[in-house]
């Protein structure tokens, strides 16, 4: 016999595109069983397609629900993104009646705009939507500067994974301050940690014990900011120690050929490699000397925790949180977004100090378990949505 609502753990549906490897999927991936263990039952909804990370999810005990049809919601195919996303749409509002569950919370524009008006017409108690970028991305999509303010006033709560994330919500999409919290990212220290020997892995990864690594671990898409990070290089590449080598991880969204001619223009071709998705980023970047992110936008980017948790030092663009999670001159620099020659100076800088980048790196190690634990993100979690849990 099932037990009452009222004697059960509270049931926890997010809703995401995907489980690909992204930072807000790795991050999805990583709470729901952790959340699991402090007492909820937690399942993923994916509108477009399962993605790479579901497999590993499901084998934690977390049930991730399908759509209909399998598509990506980037797709170019219109006629098929409508038929999948409706299809989709009606699927997960089918789910949240049969379900009922305590609590809806929504990752990612996609699945906020199809996904709140569903829970909101079967009249879930409590939804949540979870804003992990500057509202940038309405600039090309005006549906979403015009819709996504309006469902806030619906929404139980909204979070912000950043500071300056919040302040845009309240001062731009018109949030009252205390209907918008802050939770930052975590990351798993003890997947992401400091090596006690390298030569092995970089055996493995087919870098010389030698070579001085700078990785970047960002999808192919312009505003992440490869080009100005190979143009940085090009300025100080006679100031890098020799051999170096620029690992670039990521998902290629159309970039790759345009940005390989642009190594190969620069003199770098030899000194850049585009490793492509990876599931095991730790290795990567446990193999690394230097982690950079120089984006454009950023809410508040995991690839940064990741490194400062392998105990990296960290360059990055002052956008979004970065700044919040890099200690400027303590684990690592911040520069101006745009930048490619105070990219270029930040990594030359540190690259030519290797007590100073060691020090860093140890600094940021300490933050990421100090401050950005998984751990303590769960924990963080846990708490939030008990106060949203209405009585019984």
């Amino acid at each position: 016999m099932t037990p009452p609502e009222s004697t059960r753990e509270p049931s926890l549906l997010y809703v995401i595109g995907s489980l690909d490897l992204g930072g807000a999927e790795r991050h999805v991936a990583q709470i729901a069983p952790l959340l699991k263990d402090l007492g909820w039952r937690p399942a993923i909804y994916c509108l477009g397609r399962c993605g790479r990370q579901a497999q590993s999810v499901q084998a934690s005990g977390i049930e991730v629900i399908a759509p209909p049809m399998e598509l990506s919601l980037a797709s170019g195919n219109r006629p098929l993104k409508a038929v999948g996303i409706t299809l989709s749409a009606i699927k997960l509002a089918a789910v949240m009646a049969a379900r009922r569950p305590t609590i809806v919370h929504f990752f990612l524009p996609a699945a906020y705009l199809i996904g709140a008006p569903a829970a909101l017409l079967t009249r879930v108690p409590v939804c949540v939507m979870s804003r992990r970028s500057l509202n940038v991305y309405q600039d090309i999509h005006p549906i979403a500067r015009y819709l996504e303010p309006r469902l806030h006033n619906h929404m139980s709560a909204i979070l912000a994974n950043s500071e300056r994330v919040r302040q845009q919500l309240i001062d731009e999409e018109g949030c009252a301050p205390d209907h918008v919290d802050l939770i930052y990212n975590g990351v798993d220290t003890k997947q992401f940690h400091v090596p006690s020997d390298r030569s092995a892995l970089r055996e493995r990864l087919g870098v010389a014990p030698d070579t001085f690594v700078i990785t970047v671990l960002a999808n192919l898409i312009a505003y992440k900011g490869h080009a100005d990070l190979l143009a940085g290089l090009a300025t100080v590449q006679a100031e890098l120690p020799r051999p170096w080598l620029l690992q670039c991880i990521g998902r290629d969204d159309g970039l790759k050929c345009e940005l390989s001619q642009l190594a190969e223009n620069l003199g770098l071709g030899e000194n850049v490699r585009f490793l492509g998705e990876q599931a095991d980023v730790a290795s990567y970047l446990t193999a690394s000397d230097m982690s950079v992110l120089p984006s454009h936008q950023e809410g508040f980017a995991n690839a940064i925790l990741e490194a400062m948790a392998c105990g990296l030092p960290v360059v990055a663009t002052d956008v979004g949180g970065n700044a919040e999670a890099v200690k400027d001159g303590e684990t690592g620099r911040i520069v101006d977004a745009h930048d490619a020659e105070a990219l270029g100076r930040a990594i030359a800088e540190i690259a030519q100090n290797p007590e100073a980048a060691q020090a860093m790196g140890r600094a940021g190690r300490k933050r990421a378990e100090d401050a950005f634990s998984i751990t303590s993100c769960a924990k963080a979690y846990d708490a939030f949505y008990r106060t949203l849990i209405p009585p019984q």
